[in-house]
């Protein structure tokens, strides 16, 4: 990218393709797919399907993404296997479709964890961090760890109820006014600071001028 600062979330445009890829991959795999012009597997879409109500078309979605889900996402957040022996044999397995796994897993939390803050739905913000928890602490991020321990610790421990609606409802800012336009707090925060760091940098060249 020629100038970032015009662009500052291409990685994450980036890797959000990615896991939008995977979940093609995944799903045209699950549903015996062999291009995007194919038909679902009649075992997860009976012949007919197409004709219910709206309702019932939507139980029958779900019912099939969460098949697709339980086969390639794992949440078990399992500790890495130290034993030798054991890890000779972990190494058997399938590394890509393993990784595949990882990058689909990490991906739909980061997504659904995106979607709720652009939706200001502070309960399932929450909802992420109480995997963020299990995922910086499975990973040997120690710090992140203790940050996800205080916001939950601070919600069902320490906060009195309007202190903990304060913390879940008041975590975004909508400059926008229009739904699924929000933004966390920090990030609302870092833009002002941009702004206030621009405008100074203006006032101070037309003072050197």
């Amino acid at each position: 990218m020629k100038d970032p600062k015009n662009g500052v979330t291409p990685c994450e445009d980036f890797f959000l393709h990615v896991v939008e890829a995977h979940i093609l991959s995944a799903c045209m795999t699950a549903f015996d797919m062999s291009s995007t012009e194919d038909k679902p597997s009649s075992a997860f879409f009976a012949m007919g399907s197409s004709d219910l109500d709206p309702e019932k078309r939507l139980k029958i979605l779900l019912l099939a993404v969460r098949q697709v889900m339980d086969k390639y996402v794992d949440l078990s957040m399992a500790p890495e296997v130290d034993n030798d022996e054991l890890a000779a044999e972990a190494s058997d397995g399938d590394h890509v479709l393993e990784y595949a796994s990882d990058v689909l897993t990490m991906g739909v939390l980061y997504m659904e964890f995106v979607d709720a803050i652009r939706e200001a739905d502070g309960d399932r913000i929450l909802r992420c961090w109480r995997y963020f928890l299990l995922v910086f602490k499975a990973t040997g991020r120690t710090n992140y760890s203790v940050e996800a321990f205080k916001l939950l610790a601070q919600y069902d421990f320490l906060f009195s109820e309007r202190m903990r609606m304060q913390l879940i409802w008041s975590r975004t800012v909508n400059v926008h006014g229009r739904p699924g336009k929000n933004v966390s707090c920090d990030l609302h925060n870092e833009h002002l600071n941009r702004e206030c760091k621009q405008l100074v940098n203006q006032w101070t060249g037309i003072q050197h001028h």
